[in-house]
């Protein structure tokens, strides 16, 4: 951000090592969070006078700034846990059977037949990219546990693939 546009500064991905020498310089926001350099390392600088209040005050300035131009705030229906008929709807979107000619899909727990599901994502789906995207999701769920609670684990095969 150049001088005519006043915003905050963060950090690159894992970009940051020191506490009180980067607020100093004008770093407002560490990436991603939660911070490692501010909190109680902060806490401490501020009390030994390695960091002054007028920088403090400034760096919370731009970073409220910011939060009030984008309206930031968690809209008042958050899930701690995402429904799961948000799930099963996405989940069921996103399978792509080879061929359904006998009908295998939706899944029947009552149908007289196994299910393979292949893949490492069965037991490790990827839910982040990593990187800035590294963040903790509300609530994960597994392929084989779902499955197995929709037609019964003595059901479900499970291959590695290639």
């Amino acid at each position: 951000m150049g001088p005519t546009q006043p915003g905050r500064s963060q950090t690159a991905v894992r970009g940051t090592y020191s506490s009180s020498p980067a607020l100093n310089a004008g770093l407002d926001l560490e990436m991603p969070g939660p911070a490692r350099w501010r909190g109680d390392l902060l806490r401490w600088a501020i009390t030994s006078n390695k960091v002054t209040k007028r920088n403090l005050d400034a760096s919370v300035r731009r970073i409220l700034g910011i939060v009030k131009k984008a309206h930031v705030g968690a809209p008042p229906n958050v899930p701690t846990v995402l429904s799961n008929s948000g799930d099963t709807l996405v989940a069921s979107d996103a399978i792509v059977p080879l061929k359904n000619d006998e009908g295998v899909l939706p899944l029947d727990p009552v149908r007289d037949c196994t299910y393979t599901l292949i893949g490492p994502g069965v037991h490790h789906p990827a839910v982040t990219g990593g990187g800035s995207t590294d963040l903790t999701p509300y609530h994960v769920s597994f392929p084989c546990g779902e499955v197995a609670g929709i037609v019964g684990a003595e059901k479900i095969r499970i291959a590695i693939g290639c």
